[in-house]
């Protein structure tokens, strides 16, 4: 599926022991997308335009079929969280705050039953660290299980992953102009259907909800990633709900 591209790749498989669970890829020359973005001298909108190119390309290559959302499966979930959060079984930092977010995700996903997505296949672990640009262009590397589901589940979990890693330092004026100038860079290189998803875009604020509920109540029990995480929430939130 990227055979004939000159700047989109994945590195050749060179051997695999399924017993063993191991294999070797031919390896891809260049750096991590994270590792480039958290270099001040290299232009991050190009970067990200990158990323939303190979993205773009995996899902147009391995598109299924049109499919009408049908967000059961994510409000389940949702609804099974917040009841643990309401009960107390479930401890949350910020939970009033935390259940009224909940229910924006959740209105967001009734609202886009029924409207058009995209099925392709899943990376299954889309995030800055699996994406490698250098001179011959940009490669996509550890796949997690593949399956179809809608393109806003890789979308949405990028976009988080990065934007939790990134916001704490970057956005910390709480301008939600940040936001919207690294969607631009990213579905720049993706597609502006993929922006304009319905699914990506409850999808996204899922994510957050999923990042939220990870972070340790008590600040005693958070470690430095905790900590991290939690600011890159507390800004999205604002952007997001």
């Amino acid at each position: 599926m990227f055979e004939g591209e000159d700047a989109l790749h994945v590195p050749a498989l060179l051997h695999v022991d399924p017993d063993a669970q191991f294999l070797v890829m031919q390896a891809a020359e260049g750096q991590t997308a994270h590792d480039l973005i958290a270099d001040y001298d290299i232009n991050r909108a190009t970067v990200l335009q990158a990323c939303g190119a190979w993205m773009g390309h995996w899902h147009r290559q391995t598109y299924e079929r049109d499919n009408r959302v049908n967000p059961n499966v994510v409000q389940a979930s949702l609804r099974g969280l917040r009841d643990k959060v309401v009960s107390g079984e479930r401890a949350v930092v910020g939970r009033r705050a935390f259940l009224d977010c909940a229910i924006v995700v959740d209105d967001m996903a009734e609202a886009a039953r029924g409207q058009v997505t995209k099925l392709a296949a899943t990376h299954g672990d889309m995030n800055l660290r699996n994406l490698i640009i250098g001179p011959q262009g940009t490669h996509g590397i550890d796949f997690g299980v593949i399956h179809t589901a809608p393109i806003g589940h890789d979308l949405a979990r990028f976009i988080a992953h990065f934007a939790n890693l990134f916001y704490p330092e970057d956005a910390a004026d709480g301008e939600k102009q940040w936001l919207e100038d690294d969607l631009d860079a990213f579905f720049a290189g993706y597609g502006s259907d993929g922006r304009n998803d319905p699914a990506f875009r409850y999808l996204l604020r899922m994510e957050i909800i999923k990042d939220w509920a990870k972070v340790p109540k008590d600040p005693a029990n958070r470690g430095a990633h905790d900590r991290h995480r939690w600011m890159g929430i507390k800004l999205l939130s604002t952007f997001l709900f």
